[in-house]
């Protein structure tokens, strides 16, 4: 053998008491990163959940407060108006002998009218179908509008198809203020085709006439602006027919 020549050591054999060790501590260290994902999901779903209960919470007072406050004013209305509780009982049985002839010409007239024409220019057949059941919904639930203004009119025994024309702009303003107020209402005459038994029921003398019922109450669901059909779609130019046309 040369002497310059090393011998060669042998590769000492792997311990399996440390591989085992480096395995576990590999799973060791997965199972810790699991378990810190898992916490911080936690902690954050308990700070999700914390946050709604505050939410809620919050409501709760709201909606307790704003009832305690609207029994605080009731009563003071009731000891200011001792009247006030028959007052309003008349003032639902009115409504509700009111109403009878309200259903009934939308049974027998606005009903089958809706059901059988077209929708008008700058309305989508789904928007019209909507429009529909909210009219539908406004006559069964007509009563049930905490305020009505009944706008009339003295004009004798026998009122001729224009005698309120000069009520509708006031009738309009009302409208207007309510929707400036966030208060819902609408602009309905159909009791005009039972005009004299909705006098009637409301308790009108002789010679003054109901010509527009405004239901009044705070609105259900969304209440955005309203949305009017570009003018070409409902105004003609210098003859019928014609669309108009932005100058």
């Amino acid at each position: 053998m040369n002497e310059e020549t090393q011998p060669t050591q042998p590769t000492p054999a792997p311990d399996p008491a440390s591989m085992e060790h480096a395995i576990l501590l590999r799973h060791l260290a997965a199972v810790q990163k699991r378990c810190s994902e898992l916490l911080t999901q936690q902690a954050q779903e308990i700070a999700r959940l914390r946050g709604q209960t505050m939410q809620l919470r919050a409501q709760i007072i709201a909606r307790d407060s704003a009832l305690a406050w609207a029994q605080a004013d009731r009563a003071a209305l009731e000891a200011a108006a001792p009247d006030l509780a028959p007052r309003v009982r008349l003032a639902r049985k009115v409504k509700e002998a009111a109403t009878v002839w309200y259903k009934k010409a939308y049974d027998e007239i606005i009903g089958p009218r809706y059901s059988s024409v077209a929708p008008p220019p700058g309305v989508s057949p789904e928007k019209f179908k909507r429009q529909h059941s909210a009219v539908e919904y406004l006559t069964d639930h007509f009563a049930d509008a905490p305020v009505w203004i009944v706008a009339c009119l003295e004009d004798g025994a026998n009122p001729g198809p224009s005698s309120g024309a000069s009520i509708y702009p006031a009738v309009q303003n009302m409208v207007l203020a309510c929707r400036a107020l966030g208060l819902g209402t609408t602009l309905t005459n159909r009791h005009m085709f039972y005009q004299k038994e909705v006098d009637q029921a409301l308790g009108l003398p002789d010679g003054v006439h109901s010509f527009a019922i405004l239901p009044i109450g705070y609105p259900m669901g969304k209440f955005g602006p309203v949305k009017r059909a570009p003018l070409e779609s409902v105004v003609y130019q210098d003859r019928w027919g014609v669309p108009y046309r932005a100058a």
